[in-house]
């Protein structure tokens, strides 16, 4: 019983293992520079479904390793397959994180472009810019103090150019 149930098993783990190597392929007919917002729909669909897989996997290794006389070679099979799927999802989510991006990007430029006689207030246009920089770095650090006191650096050199002569022409902000 137990060797037919351990085959039944790793027929249900190669399935999961195709799976992987599906969303890989098509991970590759992507262009991350240009996903259209269909591309960007289905990718998140796709993560999505492969986080359920994973968690079928999960339980269907775990009972093979019970099952199993060679524990070692199960548990080595589990960290390949592991290591693949958060190799596939990390790259999906960058994929999916320079998207969104680009986007944030495209819609300040398109915002602009259609107001054809609007003139951006210095400062504001600044501070618009350092809203983008902070959420990315609040995504990328964890250490409030270092975005604190970058905080703090741009607010004071905002301050010292929006001073009554207005900002040099040579202003740099960072």
């Amino acid at each position: 019983m137990d060797n037919e149930q351990l085959k039944r098993l790793k027929k249900k783990r190669s399935s999961y293992k195709g799976q992987l190597t599906l969303f890989e392929n098509y991970l590759l007919t992507l262009d991350d520079t240009t996903l259209s917002k269909r591309q960007v729909m289905g990718l998140q669909l796709r993560i999505t479904k492969l986080e359920s897989v994973l968690k079928e996997f999960d339980a269907v290794q775990l009972d093979i390793e019970c099952i199993c006389d060679d524990a070692q070679l199960e548990i080595s099979e589990r960290e390949l397959i592991e290591t693949k799927y958060y190799s596939l999802v990390t790259e999906a989510r960058q994929m999916l994180n320079s998207t969104e991006d680009d986007g944030e990007s495209q819609c300040v430029d398109e915002r602009l472009s259609s107001l054809p006689n609007f003139k951006v207030c210095y400062n504001c246009f600044v501070m618009a810019i350092i809203l983008i920089i902070v959420r990315k770095l609040v995504a990328k650090f964890v250490n409030v103090n270092i975005i604190h006191s970058f905080i703090k650096t741009i607010v004071q050199r905002i301050t010292k150019l929006g001073q009554p002569n207005g900002p040099p022409s040579s202003a740099r902000l960072l």
